[in-house]
């Protein structure tokens, strides 16, 4: 992901909207994130439904404990109730916005901004 978005856009900055199921592996994946460096501006993380429930969603505030963690007060990093708030802040910047960590999230992101 980090190899593909630096040569997509080179020298932009980012902001990154992340929800994930609970089975995932959340340290590993945010990890990754902060490999964007000095392009990485902020950190959103929201809960998103997987297959129509939130039972499988990990939660915003358990996400928010483990990126305040890996991020290290070097980056914003904000939780969000629902993806849309956390879509809607990320955009009202001029930097790109990156929806991981689920295609449930990537779905939803895409249905935002059509």
């Amino acid at each position: 992901m980090v190899g593909a978005f630096k040569s997509t856009f080179p020298g932009a900055t980012v902001t990154v909207v992340l929800a994930m199921a609970e089975d995932k592996e959340h340290h590993e994946i945010m990890q990754e994130v902060s490999q964007l460096g000095e392009q990485l501006t902020r950190v959103f993380v929201t809960s998103i439904a997987i297959a129509g429930s939130t039972s499988r969603s990990t939660a915003a505030v358990e996400l928010l404990s483990i990126a305040s963690k890996v991020f290290h007060e070097k980056i914003k990093v904000k939780s969000f109730d629902h993806m849309d708030a956390a879509l809607r802040e990320a955009s009202s910047s001029s930097d790109v916005v990156l929806v991981t960590g689920s295609l449930h999230g990537a779905a939803e992101a895409a249905h935002f901004f059509a």
